[in-house]
């Protein structure tokens, strides 16, 4: 039920991210990973102080009886990806110094809430977003496993896209108006008709720190 209510309306009328089989669901438990995200979280919440972040991502997945920490604005948010790069993910983490500097929104961690955005990214074989071997552009068609990561994901002080910004290149976030020389915001959020001067499709979150996020689920899908 949360990939039907996490998929855009138009996704859902053209059957883009709905017929989807779930055949393997595993957790990575990865002692290092965990304790750098932990004690990230730990150090926004002290850089955020009693007030903690001025506005709280609105959080559309929720795993069971999760609890989540707003003082640092955790959330779960999805990441689609090549089904070859997921064991290297699950034991080094997601890594923003290799990101594409052509990003829209700058070279960090791109994750969404949206579960259609998250199956564009997630191809088999030596098929990618950027490479479509099999040319289709919203699902793909190679034979293979395709996987998407749940992730934790720590958005801190979140800038919101404007419709005027242009980010593409940026190696940060935006500054933070009044925090001082230097400081920026700790992650940036695009929301569908705003951001790309209003073209904007999907939500999307993106981060440049990666002990910000971290990869819990795997999610192995084939297509019904």
């Amino acid at each position: 039920r949360m990939l039907v209510d996490t998929t855009c309306p138009d996704c859902v009328r053209y059957r883009l991210a709905t017929t989807v089989r779930i055949t393997k669901v595993w957790r990575v438990e990865h002692v290092v990973l965990w304790r750098s995200f932990a004690n990230r979280r730990v150090e926004l919440v002290t850089a955020l102080g009693r007030d903690g972040p001025s506005r709280v991502a609105d959080r559309n997945l929720r795993v069971g009886d999760v609890q989540l920490d707003d003082s640092a604005n955790e959330v779960f948010l999805w990441h689609g990806l090549p089904a070859s790069n997921v064991p290297l993910v699950a034991n080094a983490g997601l890594d923003d110094r290799i990101a594409n500097c052509n990003g829209l929104y700058g070279a960090g961690i791109y994750l969404t809430d949206q579960w259609c955005k998250a199956l564009q990214y997630a191809r088999a074989g030596r098929c990618s977003i950027r490479n479509k071997v099999c040319g289709k552009k919203w699902r793909c068609n190679c034979i293979g496993p395709k996987r998407v990561l749940l992730c934790r994901a720590l958005l801190g002080e979140a800038y919101y896209v404007k419709p005027g910004d242009e980010l593409k290149g940026s190696r940060r976030p935006p500054e933070r108006p009044g925090a001082g020389p230097g400081i920026v915001h700790d992650s940036i959020i695009a929301e569908p008709g705003v951001g790309n001067r209003g073209r904007q499709c999907h939500s999307e979150f993106i981060l440049f720190d990666r002990k910000s996020v971290y990869p819990e689920w795997i999610i192995e899908v084939d297509w019904g």
